[in-house]
Parts: structure tokens; C-alpha cells; sequence
């Protein structure tokens, strides 16, 4: 009868620490669940902003060429000496996207030369308005701006119509 009342068969009572704590499985579990989500989202992350820098470059492309012809037909820009800062000022642009460079304008980035996206030239010359997007491999924003600018604009400041 002695055996009966051995340890074995004692009931042993939860240590109230360790009630609420979660298991080395379950916690496994959520970091691999957390890894699997930050694989799927940091390249839609990446695509998303190249896609929005993408749409805010076109539409300054667009306000350069509106605003530059405009300026053209309602003042004799020739008398200006149009330059980089000239473009930037008519058309309004961001001084943290673009830079005056010359006659004309560049992409930049927080005031500096952007050398990853170094494709769009803008300039004026001889009442010339060009627009030109050279083809950099390594650049995805520079590979859809030449989608929609295959070939360099030449838009003739001296006989701009709408």
C-alpha cells in the first residue's frame, strides 16, 4: 500500500507564469506566416512606387510642353534666353524631381542628379522645345517612359499652335 502514495499519481498544478505564454510551435508558426507576407508585399510595395513616380514624371513631361508652348505664343521667350530654371518656373515643377541643367532640365532627386533614372532630357533651343527619353536597361522607370516616347519630340516654339 505504501506505493500508492508515491509522486507519481500527484496531480501538478500549472505555475501561473507560464498559463498565458505562448508555445515555441505557435510562435514558429507566426514568424513564418509574418515571412511569407513581407515576400508577397515588398515587390507590390516597389512596382507601386515606380508606378507613381511614373504617372507624376508624365504629367510634369506633359506640363512642360503645355506650359513652354503657351509661353511661347503669349511672349517672345527668345528675349528670355530660356533655360533650365526658365522650364522650371513656366511649367511649375518640383525642385526635389527636377534640376535646370543649361537650356534645360534633368530628373533629380532631392536636388541632386538622380543617376539611377538619368533618361529625360528637356531642353530649349533656337525656339526648339525637346523632349527626349534615352533607353537605360537597368532603370524600369525609364523602360515605361519610352513606352509612350519612342521617338525625342521636336516641337517648334516659333509656329506653336493647339
Amino acid at each position: 500500500m505504501r506505493f500508492l502514495h508515491t509522486k507519481r499519481y500527484a496531480t501538478k498544478t500549472p505555475k501561473p507564469y507560464l498559463k498565458n505564454a505562448f508555445s515555441l510551435i505557435e510562435l514558429v508558426f507566426v514568424i513564418a506566416v509574418i515571412g511569407i507576407l513581407a515576400a508577397i508585399a515588398i515587390p507590390k510595395l516597389t512596382a507601386t512606387r515606380t508606378d507613381a513616380l511614373y504617372a507624376a514624371i508624365n504629367s510634369d513631361i506633359q506640363a512642360v510642353i503645355s506650359s513652354i508652348q503657351v509661353a511661347a505664343l503669349t511672349q517672345d521667350i527668345s528675349t528670355q534666353n530660356p533655360d533650365g530654371a526658365f522650364i522650371m518656373r513656366t511649367a511649375g515643377l518640383s525642385a526635389s524631381r527636377w534640376i535646370a541643367q543649361g537650356n534645360g532640365i534633368r530628373l533629380g532627386k532631392n536636388g541632386t542628379l538622380d543617376t539611377a533614372n538619368n533618361c529625360v532630357m528637356i531642353d530649349i533651343s533656337t525656339q526648339i522645345l525637346n523632349v527626349q527619353i534615352q533607353p537605360l536597361q537597368n532603370s524600369s522607370l525609364c523602360q515605361k517612359l519610352l513606352l509612350n516616347y519612342p521617338n525625342a519630340l521636336q516641337i517648334n516654339l516659333a509656329h506653336s499652335i493647339f
